[in-house]
């Protein structure tokens, strides 16, 4: 039964499966509208991350770019679906770091923030 529905499965080729890939990457990454006024000029620093002034910016987007630099922790589905305990065990990992005056996201978060944010956010000084 099984072999006969794996037998009817085409293989993909490499271009078949750069368009899946496209087309799931265009999915992922979009641009966010926000219907509150933003500030016209952001600026940001490189350093161990990005550096964001928290006195710049509305507390929503602050909210929203931390937001994209956490991720869904593997290790705690992995034992939740095994029936094991998950106490002490985040259900999602936060890599943004809140300081006093700063909210320092990873370096990696760059491209997509840049996507996200490429109309609303308008003039950057770094």
């Amino acid at each position: 039964m099984y072999w006969v529905y794996l037998s009817s499965i085409q293989k993909m080729t490499k271009s078949d499966v750069q368009k899946v890939i496209q087309q799931n990457e265009a999915h992922t990454i979009k641009e966010m509208k926000f219907d509150k006024p933003l500030p016209k000029q952001l600026t940001v620093y490189f350093r161990n991350g990005i550096h964001l002034l928290k006195e710049t910016l509305p507390s929503f987007l602050l909210s929203k770019m931390a937001e994209l630099s956490s991720f869904n922790n593997p290790e705690f589905y992995k034992a939740q679906a095994k029936r094991m305990s998950t106490y002490g065990m985040p259900k999602v990992i936060n890599c943004a770091m809140d300081e006093a005056t700063h909210l320092v996201l990873p370096r990696g978060v760059g491209a997509v923030w840049k996507s996200c944010f490429k109309n609303t956010l308008p003039r950057w000084t770094l």
